[in-house]
């Protein structure tokens, strides 16, 4: 009878166990992760397959098995393995027919007969403590019966449980043994899950997962592989989530799985080990590369800067897999290493324990989804808690959403990155939003004037959203010649009551936002009008001239006999397109009270724009920016500029620039020279390559000197006229003449 209370007791507090995992983690997250391992067990099979047929290509793929397997083997206890398995070596492929072998062996024999022969080679692999939890993952490619082990989860499980307890000095297999049998244990105790040891130790995982502070076991993650500068802690809770890219084309991927590390694909970039701030490394870059464009170095400088000094040890990778909709995500586990005698345009690298290398994008919800879609090579994730989000879907293999209380306040972004990572994306020096945002601060309206294709709409929005903390605090609206102060602000509009027509008063966009920004003072509201120039301004702003200077200040609408004024929180972002005649109607009592920014592609931060994305995203494309620059120098009037969106395209080749620079560019240009046919000819888009190739030839042969004077435009201008009449076909110059 007592034997009898005592297992009754004990089975007691299995079922206890189980309990209290229900309270603290959402069982709905075990599939996602079952469902995970199934995945990891389908790709050591083929591995499994290959080392029974003692195919040529075992070794790559247990390798590989075990390196996409990284967030279950560890890459600490798994590096003198893998190192082994790299051999090929006779003894390597017998320990692994031992462990994968087709006799019915019990679980603990497959493991002592793996050990014996690694006992008997000259790896660390044998040493107690370190190698069990990657053989545990290689015996998963057997099925579901053979989960994965870690110490700490089981330890701490049995402790709470007061399962019986290891005997003293227990070997690798005792130990695996003594786990499955937990875990039977905590399946006998459930009429509902778990229903085998997949799903049980599923359990245990999302429950270590959830208590990170808990004391980690003896020796299950000793071994210490040689470092980069490593730490010994990649159970800390991460700081900070990076993506980091596998290469424009995706060509450092299957290195980056291999060999545990995350690649920065920068070319021949220096050793910026010494490096001492940013500015040194810009100066570094350019000694090396003297002929490199210099509005390609600053982003360049910047995004190996965040390698060199910002990714950290335990921070999140997320490598988005190209042309697929997979994400890999994994752990920093070095600080950043150069490598010397890699291969070229690799150098640059930091440790990774990849945890998943196959999470789907779909399973990432659309805030976060869209933080991850930005074009740099590296760049900080700063969405709605996306560090602890990013941490459960290693985990879990799903985005639970920010928690409560931690989502951001930038609309995806976090308010202390938002500028930052905006600059990234719009590949700016953050230092012209940081300015951009005091004048928004000094006179809360601001008007970015330039010539079309700049960028200024574009940017108007993403600032709208950054500083607003959240597209439903952002309102556009567009003037146009009929637009009129009862559409903007207030006025009476067609209505049907008890079913008659009549007139009803409505509020505009302006009043619409000011009440918003009313009910809720703490946040910054932003409207944007776009092509603010094209509408009757007087009429449309009527009254509201006085409040946008005088925001304390209260006046009656035209409408209303209430009295209005308009909030502090509400800043208006305008644009205006300076080759459009209509800039001329803009009186000077409104220019007096906007701060006016310009988008021309001579200045920052228009100038070099293209040139960075072609680099970013259309390699072999450069002659683009070229040629926009060479036309820009001959229209000679900065206000009607050709602007760099029209080539800012996915997918851009010569033949998109061909039809892009026909159908838009000469059309605008055209306009512009109206009357002026001879000195149009010289916009084709042949012409202006042509005059590009044989000024590198001559500066090649150096027989060019560069222009030094202020004239530089007009003299390349003129010399480019020069070397075309000299070079034409004569059947233009008929043609001209005629």
């Amino acid at each position: 009878m007592a034997e009898t209370e005592r297992d009754t007791g004990n089975s007691s507090r299995y079922a206890d166990y189980i309990e209290s995992a229900r309270a603290r983690i959402d069982f709905a997250d075990i599939e996602g992760v079952v469902e995970w391992k199934l995945g990891e067990i389908e790709k050591l099979s083929a591995a499994l397959h290959a080392v029974r047929a003692e195919r040529d290509d075992w070794s790559s793929l247990v390798v590989e098995g075990l390196t996409r397997a990284a967030s279950l083997a560890d890459w600490r206890a798994s590096y003198w393995l893998k190192q082994w398995f790299e051999s090929g070596t006779a003894e390597a492929l017998s320990a692994l027919s031992a462990l994968w072998s087709h006799e019915p062996l019990s679980a603990g024999d497959r493991i002592r007969g793996f050990f014996d022969i690694a006992a008997d080679s000259d790896t660390r692999v044998a040493r107690k403590g370190t190698g069990l939890r990657p053989v545990s993952v290689l015996l998963m490619a057997l099925g579901t019966d053979y989960p994965a082990y870690k110490a700490r989860q089981f330890n701490k499980a049995i402790q709470v449980t007061g399962h019986p307890p290891l005997p003293t000095g227990a070997d690798e297999a005792t130990r695996y043994e003594h786990a499955l049998e937990f875990l039977d244990r905590l399946i006998d105790s459930s009429d509902r899950m778990p229903n085998d040891r997949n799903e049980a130790e599923s359990i245990l995982w999302l429950m270590n997962e959830a208590a990170k502070d808990d004391e980690p076991s003896n020796g299950d993650s000793s071994m210490e592989e040689p470092t980069n500068g490593k730490s010994p802690d990649v159970e800390a809770l991460p700081g900070k989530a990076w993506v980091i890219r596998g290469g424009r084309a995706g060509e450092f991927e299957d290195h980056n799985f291999m060999h545990s590390q995350a690649v920065v694909s920068l070319g021949s970039r220096p050793d910026v080990r010494h490096a001492s701030s940013r500015q040194d490394l810009e100066k570094r870059m350019l000694e090396v590369f003297p002929d490199l464009e210099d509005m390609n170095i600053p982003d360049a400088a910047r995004q190996l800067w965040m390698l060199r000094s910002e990714v950290g040890v335990g921070d999140i990778v997320v490598q988005p897999r190209k042309g697929t909709s997979l994400d890999a995500l994994g752990v920093v586990t070095s600080e950043y290493f150069y490598r010397e005698s890699e291969e070229p345009r690799a150098h640059h690298a930091v440790e990774v324990d990849w945890r998943r290398t196959d999470s789907p994008r779909s399973a990432v919800l659309g805030d976060l989804r869209k933080s991850l879609d930005r074009p740099p090579t590296i760049f900080e994730i700063t969405a709605n808690d996306s560090v602890w989000r990013l941490q459960q879907l290693m985990s879990t293999g799903r985005d639970p959403g920010p928690r409560p209380g931690h989502a951001g306040s930038v609309g995806g972004r976090t308010a202390s990155g938002s500028l930052d990572e905006l600059a990234e994306e719009l590949l700016w020096d953050v230092e012209h939003l940081r300015k951009i945002e005091t004048l928004l601060r000094l006179k809360r309206q601001v008007i970015f004037q330039g010539p079309p294709g700049t960028g200024k709409t574009y940017a108007a929005r993403k600032l709208a959203e950054c500083l607003s903390g959240s597209p439903d605090r952002v309102s556009i609206v567009q003037f146009h010649p009929s637009y009129a102060y009862e559409d903007f602000v207030q006025g009476f509009r067609p209505a049907l009551a008890d079913g008659r027509h009549g007139f009803t008063l409505a509020d505009g966009p302006l009043l619409r936002m000011a009440k918003q920004a009313r009910e809720n003072p703490d946040e910054t509201h932003v409207l944007v009008i776009d092509e603010i120039n094209r509408g009757n301004l007087s009429k449309v702003f009527g009254e509201l001239y006085f409040l946008l200077e005088y925001r304390n200040e209260e006046l009656r609408l035209q409408y209303s006999d209430e009295p209005f004024s308009l909030p502090e929180n509400v800043w208006i972002i305008g644009t205006m397109n300076t080759a459009d005649r209509s800039i001329a109607l803009v009186d000077l009592a409104l220019r007096r009270r906007f701060h006016f920014v310009g988008f021309h592609p001579d200045t920052p931060p228009v100038k070099g724009l293209l040139h960075a994305w072609i680099a970013e995203h259309a390699s072999g494309m450069e002659w683009v920016a070229e040629v926009v620059d060479l036309a820009n120098e001959r229209l000679s009037e900065r206000h009607a500029a050709i602007g760099p969106s029209y080539f800012m395209i996915e997918g851009l080749d010569d033949a998109s620039v061909s039809l892009i620079w026909e159908h838009n560019v000469l059309p605008y240009v055209e306009e512009q020279l109206y009357g002026e046919g001879e000195r149009f000819g010289g916009f084709a888009l042949d012409r202006l390559r042509g005059s590009l190739a044989r000024k590198a030839a001559s500066v090649h042969d150096g027989s060019e000197a560069e222009p030094t004077t202020d004239g530089v435009a007009e003299a390349r201008a003129a010399v480019a006229d020069a070397e075309e009449t000299a070079g034409a076909d004569p059947a233009d110059d008929e043609s001209r003449q005629a």
